[in-house]
């Protein structure tokens, strides 16, 4: 089981898969949300009736290649299709399932409804022959899910880099925002200064008090210092 996992996720999933921001993955939902307007049309009126989408639950279809949707014994069955023709055929099991969840998909009085449908999809499926006859009415040809992916993608990358382009200009007005209040919090802080010039003392002028004290009270050399005056020298 561990050698077949890594198989499928190394050898056959497609590249960025699995990767910190799920690109692959991300685009095979967007990818099959539009599979869905073509082979289950009523789906996905349903789907935007309820003002809901299909990319959150299928995501976490694909990421888990089924295994957290359906029993062990069919998410089996489902690797060995992906090993045999490739990962398109991920497609053909979600719409299959979908497909056999419609009932309760257009019986769903909102979102919320909707989302706990789809995540307990597999309380209908535990016959593996119901679902494999299923899959057989969607075997789309790998060429136009391809096709599909390579729209997906870019249109993705096209939003993530308006984001990028967004978050950089948003620092920049910050940076310039924060630059031009910066002339204002000087002004105030030499106002402050100078109006506590009046008030502040000079450590200086106490300096010089100080040194002329000392020079009142200094002696000269051989004199005796004062209080000292009757103190018997000693030979040592």
């Amino acid at each position: 089981a561990f050698w077949m996992m890594c198989a499928l996720v190394e050898g056959v999933m497609p590249e960025d898969y699995f990767s910190d921001t799920l690109i692959g993955a991300i685009t095979d939902s967007m990818v099959l949300q539009t599979l869905v307007s073509r082979k289950l049309p009523t789906i996905l009126k349903q789907v935007r009736k309820l003002d809901a989408s299909l990319s959150a639950p299928c995501l976490q279809w694909f990421v888990c290649l089924f295994i957290t949707v359906l029993p062990i014994h069919i998410t089996i069955r489902i690797w060995d299709l992906v090993l045999v023709h490739g990962s398109h055929t991920l497609f053909w099991v979600a719409l299959a399932m979908l497909h056999l969840s419609q009932k309760r998909i257009l019986e769903a009085k909102n979102e919320g409804e909707l989302f706990a449908i789809m995540t307990t999809i597999a309380e209908e499926l535990d016959d593996e022959r119901v679902l494999m006859k299923a899959v057989a009415k969607f075997k789309i040809p790998k060429s136009t899910i391809v096709s599909l992916q390579e729209i997906e993608r870019k249109a993705l990358d096209h939003r993530m880099r308006e984001v990028k382009s967004s978050d950089k200009n948003k620092s920049i007005r910050d940076a310039k925002n924060a630059e031009s209040t910066r002339p204002t919090l000087q002004n105030n802080s030499k106002s402050n200064v100078s109006a506590d010039d009046s008030n502040s003392y000079d450590p200086s002028a106490t300096e010089d008090a100080d040194i002329s004290d000392a020079d009142s009270t200094s002696y000269h050399a051989g004199e005796v210092e004062p209080g000292f005056e009757d103190v018997e020298e000693v030979d040592i």
